[in-house]
């Protein structure tokens, strides 16, 4: 496992300000105006998908990343083959007019 990045610190924290306050309200303990009972679960929801989304931006940028790295390598042996197939191709032909 490596080393949590702050946005999954900030994932989590937005879980967590979520289900506390869920229980406080559940249990009766947090008489909250209006406001703030819909702002502080909000919050946390925005939070929470904001962080979400940019490690999930950090994992595709990686994949992407390594994706063209294996493209080029790929588009490389491709050339490479190529060449030798027209090295071939002369080759053959040599034989060829060399045979008749």
């Amino acid at each position: 496992m490596g080393k949590l990045k702050i946005t999954k610190y900030l994932f989590y924290l937005g879980l967590l300000i979520i289900a506390v306050w869920a229980l406080l309200k559940i249990t009766g303990i947090v008489q909250t105006p209006l406001w703030f009972e819909i702002g502080l679960p909000t919050a946390g929801f925005i939070i929470t998908m904001l962080s979400f989304y940019q490690d999930l931006y950090r994992s595709m940028n990686k994949i992407y990343q390594d994706l063209s790295k294996d493209i080029n390598k790929i588009a490389i042996n491709v050339s490479i083959l190529n060449t030798k197939f027209e090295h071939l191709d002369k080759d053959v032909e040599f034989l060829k007019r060399k045979t008749i």
